[in-house]
């Protein structure tokens, strides 16, 4: 599928095929949000040298849901692919070396020059979806492998220590892409010798071969800072990633979300353990109408628990959340979208333990797929001498 302007370039190209396995009248949908001019958007049937154009249909401003009904196919074989549209060329970044796709409208985020900042999810999720367009060729030149191995090198940069990546969601897709390109330039005489080279430390080496090569190797790097260096000798392909581990204080510049928190139907007299309940009120401030799924993570107070009644009557009986989660001394509440009109909640946590000296702890907001987009807030127990 192609979608081009009228009289312009070609801008967008998907080449996520589809097999047709007779010669039966098919049907094409294509969705488009937010024309801001009109379209022309094309099929094209290919098998093997051959190329044919199936359709040609214009969509304006108005149309953002468009069914076209294909003609029979009238070809040699009885199985073709059918190439759909969907990567935007003139969207398409390259950084040192690399290529990847960035919106249009993304939201600005705060960086930290020190360190490597990671793409949101929505990027790496658009990134592999290119990489798996182009994969799905039958055929590729070396300057087509050469293309797609920068897209490659791009998105293994935004891999986690733990293989994987921002969300379920882009795991998902990336590791079918990289998969789909390992078996593309994999090799079966393959014999790698790895060397990281420092001064204040012995060498660390790395031995990769047809026996190992799904063995994860790993050593430490005792010296930080420090200053390393790597030597590759051999023939074949060597995935090395370096993990750095370190705590930050999130930026205290909302973007994205308002959020406010605050207590009520405080209980901190009597025989019972303190209690009380606390509001959470969110909007989303970004430059979208809505936002995607996003997350309130709510740290408890040391010494302190959720009611477990409140949260299962926000589960079954509260229309904004979606889902609660409990991790580690956080909880988690999904909501399915936030707008700009505020909304509240609230839920009940009382105290399992006494504790001196109770300090504040955050409340984070952010948007499941666009993590730059976030708020931050935090509270104390309304029961604390230091809070009043």
């Amino acid at each position: 599928l192609n979608i081009a302007p009228p009289y312009g370039r070609l801008q967008y190209v998907l080449l996520v095929p589809s097999v047709v396995r007779s010669n039966a009248p098919q049907t094409a949908c294509v969705q488009l949000h937010n024309l801001s001019e009109p379209l022309s958007v094309s099929a094209v049937l290919e098998y093997g040298s051959v190329q044919k154009t199936l359709f040609e249909e214009p969509m304006t401003q108005n149309d953002f849901f468009k069914c076209i009904k294909l003609t029979q196919f009238r070809t040699p074989i009885s199985e073709k692919k059918i190439f759909f549209p969907c990567f935007l060329y003139s969207t398409s970044l390259f950084l040192g070396g690399s290529v990847y796709w960035q919106r249009e409208n993304k939201p600005p985020a705060e960086r930290f020059s020190d360190f490597y900042s990671r793409a949101p999810s929505a990027e790496i999720e658009m990134t592999s979806y290119v990489l798996l367009a182009l994969l799905n060729r039958t055929k590729h030149t070396p300057e087509e492998l050469s293309y797609i191995s920068r897209i490659v090198y791009w998105l293994i940069k935004q891999q986690n220590p733990y293989g994987g990546f921002s969300s379920t969601q882009d795991t998902v897709v990336a590791l079918q892409a990289l998969a789909h390109y390992g078996s593309l330039t994999f090799s079966k005489k393959s014999l790698n010798t790895v060397e990281v080279h420092s001064m204040e430390t012995p060498s660390k080496i790395f031995q990769v071969n047809d026996k190992n090569r799904f063995l994860l190797q790993q050593a430490s790097l005792p010296t930080i800072p420090g200053s390393y260096s790597v030597e590759v000798n051999g023939s074949g392909c060597v995935y090395l990633q370096t993990t750095l581990r370190y705590n930050i204080h999130l930026p205290k510049k909302a973007a994205g979300f308002s959020l406010s928190v605050r207590t009520e139907n405080v209980s901190c007299t009597g025989n019972y353990p303190p209690k009380f309940d606390l509001v959470l009120s969110a909007s989303y401030t970004g430059n979208r109408n809505v936002s995607n799924m996003a997350i309130i993570d709510v740290k408890m107070l040391s010494g302190f628990i959720p009611e477990e009644s409140s949260l299962k009557k926000l589960r079954y009986e509260n229309s904004v959340v979606d889902r609660v989660d409990i991790k580690n001394n956080h909880i988690l509440f999904y909501l399915q979208k936030v707008s700009q009109k505020e909304i509240s909640f609230s839920f009940s946590v009382e105290q399992s333990l006494p504790v001196s000296d109770i300090k504040p702890v955050p409340v984070h907001i952010y948007d499941y797929y666009e993590t730059d987009e976030y708020a931050l807030s935090e509270y104390n127990t309304p029961c604390s001498p230091s809070s009043n």
